[in-house]
């Protein structure tokens, strides 16, 4: 209503800068921003030292995502105001809003020196230290806000996240049963409370949650993102794509969105037909994202996530054309980089670690690490903030330091190219969105993936990937988009398993007269072309069982079992599938069992080195990549080869002769256990991947 009049005073008074502030109040409150925009502009040319146009233009810049030409503003009216509080809490907010966290966390300081309650610079103080990834810090600011601000809602929220973030669930969920008590229909309240419920397997509260949110408001992606999670990790994939599919209406040309959405992969898939026809339809749909341009925004990479199906490589398929398609495509819409300074001195080693990886990195890596040479390389874990402590009480060496990793990407790449690494040692890349984008960006001159994720990653920044000759076959090159540095060890660091406690059979529900097929692997590992093994197995072992592990997700097991029932229906009530298990029982099961199955494409890892440290047999088919190779390799090292088949029917032929013919099995076994030393030889293995990246780093050097 106040509109026409404002217009009306211009019109007798066009230079009248009060009028036109006011004008722009009005035009932004109705959301015409760009109108808005001028009128302050306007005003400021009336009358150029005009504060609260100043400030005001910069709010209205940066809602229309013009945050540079906003920050220009902020500090004119910080630099007019005299260092007044509000004007140095919304230059923060700028500068935060540039992901520029250090010079953000100056301001809110200097800000809560002159208004110490002051409720917006303590949570924001607390969002930026939590963005560079100092967390207890950040806990901290957001508890004063609560005590001090005990009604505050967005405080209570922001607690709760840096809990959540610290491994602290039970103390973050009754921040937001407070925060819902003061606000009951908040939308970012009840999607973070229903996130946490279903972090702690409080399904039904969590459904509830997101159910009342859509209910009130069909269109609010927080919850769409929410179920659309929930549903992916409940292997529900169609409904999951109905909720994960809202946020592409509001942003077809989102890049990130869409590759979400196609990277929508079951573990388990009904039949070869339907596993083949989703990879064909990945390969087309690629091709075609690559004939036009998207938009992409780095914090969405974080938000999101971009990359590729963890399930791709239990296909039995060479992933390196999807994997490249798909790193072309991001690579191409990813900034632009600054060139890498020239670095001396003493060669320095970052190794990355991501969330929720640091007990495989701990077991993996630092094993090797700590056998490290002194004053030879100066070493950075590079990982999350919440783990540093925990990881400090595993690493000995003392050339080790930590860098934690902060929240936003932007400030990740930023304090992790400033570090002047020589060579970025990503054990794991692809297990996760931090792992998967890291490498596209040069942060540093040597990238090296390795044998963590047995796979390719496609991207191309990593230059190299460290795998071992007793694995790889011959060409394997060509499965690789990185160069492949072949190594004379097995590369595993893992301490042999022992049994240490005395149970039967009995005790796990199995008889003496039965013949035991153990095969403990992730059931994505289970590939179609594997069930026609396991029911001959049965077929002709009358007494036979195979053993499998449940996975985390009821529906994975589920599908598995549907389909076994249909693949091999007269011997599918011996396939039994056992809960997860502890070390002792999982290694006691290894020990009673006849003999250990590796699944065809994948095979294992860890699980081999278990059964051959407790003088087990594994039967396997080596397959034509790293991942279908590994048991090959550790029997090749020992000159153990009577348990690799040539082909399904001898693979089925050693099985059960192993099953059934004691004296074959115990000759097998004895070899096995007078070998399986030249395996476990942790100071060679230590000592020759210190000498291969130290042989790195010289290389880029000179």
């Amino acid at each position: 209503e106040a509109e026409p009049h404002y217009r009306e005073a211009l019109r007798l008074r066009p230079d009248y800068a009060t009028a036109r502030y006011n004008l722009g109040l009005a035009l932004a409150a109705q959301g015409k921003l760009e109108e808005a925009a001028d009128s302050y502009r306007r005003a400021l040319e009336a009358k150029p030292d005009y504060l609260k146009a100043l400030t005001n233009l910069g709010n209205v810049l940066k809602r229309l995502g013009n945050i540079e030409k906003a920050l220009v503003h902020h500090r004119r009216a910080a630099d007019l105001a005299g260092g007044h509080p509000d004007a140095l809490y919304n230059l923060a907010n700028t500068l935060a809003a540039l992901h520029r966290p250090e010079d953000a966390e100056a301001l809110y300081r200097r800000v809560l020196q002159r208004v110490p309650e002051h409720a917006g610079a303590l949570n924001n103080l607390g969002n930026s230290l939590r963005e560079r990834g100092r967390l207890q810090e950040a806990l901290a600011c957001h508890e004063q806000a609560v005590r001090r601000h005990p009604e505050d809602v967005t405080a209570l929220i922001n607690q709760a996240i840096l809990l959540k973030e610290l491994d602290r669930p039970q103390e973050a969920i009754p921040c937001l049963e407070r925060a819902k008590s003061l606000s009951p229909e908040d939308p970012e309240v009840l999607c973070n409370l229903a996130d946490l419920l279903h972090q702690e397997q409080r399904d039904a509260e969590a459904l509830a949650l997101w159910g009342q949110v859509l209910a009130a408001d069909p269109g609010c992606l927080r919850a769409h993102e929410g179920l659309g999670g929930f549903y992916r990790k409940q292997e529900e994939m169609e409904r999951a794509r109905e909720h994960l599919d809202a946020p592409l209406n509001e942003q077809p040309d989102n890049l990130v969105l869409r590759l979400r959405l196609d990277s929508l992969c079951p573990t388990v898939f009904p039949d070869f037909g339907s596993m083949e026809a989703y990879r064909v339809g990945l390969r087309s749909k690629l091709d075609a994202y690559a004939e036009r341009h998207w938009s992409l925004e780095l914090e969405d990479i974080v938000r999101y996530g971009c990359d590729p199906s963890f399930n791709l490589p239990f296909h039995g398929r060479d992933d390196l054309p999807l994997k490249r398609r798909q790193a072309e495509l991001l690579a191409r819409h990813l900034p632009s980089e600054l060139p890498l300074k020239t670095r001396a001195g003493m060669p320095h080693l970052g190794l990355v670690v991501t969330a929720g990886h640091e007990g495989i990195f701990q077991r993996d890596v630092v094993s090797n690490i700590n056998r490290f040479s002194r004053g030879r390389l100066r070493m950075t874990v590079v990982c999350p903030a919440g783990s540093i402590a925990a990881m400090r009480e595993q690493v000995s060496h003392p050339d080790v330091g930590f860098l934690p990793l902060a929240r936003g990407l932007g400030q990740m790449l930023r304090d992790i190219r400033a570090s002047g690494f020589d060579l970025l040692y990503y054990h794991e890349v692809g297990s996760d969105t931090i792992n998967y984008i890291l490498p596209f960006f040069r942060l540093a001159p040597v990238q090296c993936n390795t044998w963590g994720i047995q796979v390719t990653s496609g991207i191309p920044n990593l230059d190299c990937y460290l795998s071992s000759r007793w694995i790889e076959p011959d060409g394997a090159q060509a499965h690789y988009s990185e160069r492949l540095v072949l190594l004379d060890s097995m590369l595993k660091q893992r301490t042999p398993a022992r049994v240490t406690q005395d149970k039967s059979r009995a005790d796990f529900g199995f008889s003496q007269d039965q013949s035991l097929y153990f095969c403990p692997q992730h059931l994505g590992k289970l590939h179609p072309d594997f069930d026609a093994a396991i029911g001959e197995i049965l077929r002709l072992d009358p007494n036979g069982l195979v053993l499998l592990v449940e996975h985390p997700t009821a529906a994975a097991a589920r599908h598995l079992r549907e389909r076994l029932g249909r693949s091999i229906p007269d011997v599918a009530g011996r396939v039994r599938m056992l809960a997860h298990q502890n070390q002792q029982d999982y290694f006691s099961l290894i020990a009673l069992s006849d003999v250990l199955l590796d699944p065809f494409h994948f095979v294992g890892v860890n699980t081999t080195c278990d059964a051959l440290a407790l003088g087990k047999a594994v039967v396997t088919l080596p397959g034509a990549f790293q991942r279908g190779r590994y048991t090959l390799g550790c029997y090749r090292k020992m000159g153990v080869m009577d348990c690799v088949a040539g082909s399904v029917a001898e693979y089925v032929r050693i099985a059960v002769r192993l099953a059934t013919d004691s004296d074959f099995r115990s000759s097998i076994e004895q070899r096995i256990a007078e070998r399986v030393p030249d395996l476990f030889e942790p100071d060679r293995i230590a000592g020759e991947l210190e000498r291969c990246l130290l042989d790195l780093i010289e290389a880029s050097r000179g």
